[in-house]
């Protein structure tokens, strides 16, 4: 009780929070609930034993559920926060900076996503489904091309690719007990690729290439 009171005095004699944060070892959120209870209701509500002094969640309960739910739902790169697939307590901590302007130690973060009911595993494959409705849009979009076209046309589609089929595993927060998975489509193949298509017929050539450049590409058109 004596620290309270303490606190308060040093705080109306203009020391700073973090003067006297580094006096008592407190957080700065215990400095502000001692000030924030003596304007409130003075001594009485300051030296209140049934006040809780426990420092605020940093999060809402709102923002956690939030936070929780983005996290089984989705990843970084889904979030626009580059391209990993899983979630690390450096992204988090990154996220939680930039989304609520709220700066939280690795260490904290990890308690109070195990409070959420997370737990920090490797997550797993599962073979990923294709999108039907996507499918459809572009079998419809080509029929109509070919409709246009004249026997005198031909139409080709090329394009160049670095193939890698799968992501690297890496740790990521899940529930608890409940591994996550990784989708994947069967194999893990790396290739630079060169293709093109002929829209008509059906007809596909493909060349693998050392780097997917412009030099690399001019040989291969004159494949074509």
């Amino acid at each position: 009780m004596r620290q309270r009171v303490t606190v308060v005095r040093l705080i109306m004699e203009c020391y700073l929070g973090k003067e006297v944060v580094a006096m008592f070892n407190l957080h700065r959120q215990s400095v502000s609930t001692h000030v924030f209870l003596f304007n409130e209701g003075g001594l009485e509500k300051l030296l209140d034993k049934k006040t809780p002094l426990g420092k605020s969640p940093y999060l809402t309960e709102e923002q956690q559920g939030e936070l929780k739910h983005m996290i089984l739902h989705s990843n970084p790169f889904e979030q626009g926060l580059g391209v990993a697939a899983s979630w690390d307590p450096r992204i988090i901590q990154s996220y939680l900076q930039d989304r609520y302007g709220i700066s939280m130690k690795r260490v904290r973060v990890n308690k109070m996503l195990h409070r959420l009911g997370l737990s920090y595993t490797r997550p797993t494959y599962t073979l990923a489904k294709g999108d039907e409705q996507k499918q459809r849009a572009i079998v419809q979009e080509m029929d109509m091309i070919k409709k246009l076209m004249t026997d005198d046309m031909v139409l080709l589609y090329t394009d160049e690719t670095h193939i890698r089929s799968y992501q690297a595993l890496r740790a990521t927060w899940a529930k608890v007990r409940k591994q996550k998975q990784i989708p994947t489509y069967g194999h893990h193949a790396s290739v630079r690729l060169f293709g093109v298509v002929n829209v008509l017929n059906g007809k596909v050539i493909t060349q693998p290439a050392l780097a997917c450049n412009t030099e690399s590409f001019l040989e291969f058109v004159k494949r074509i």
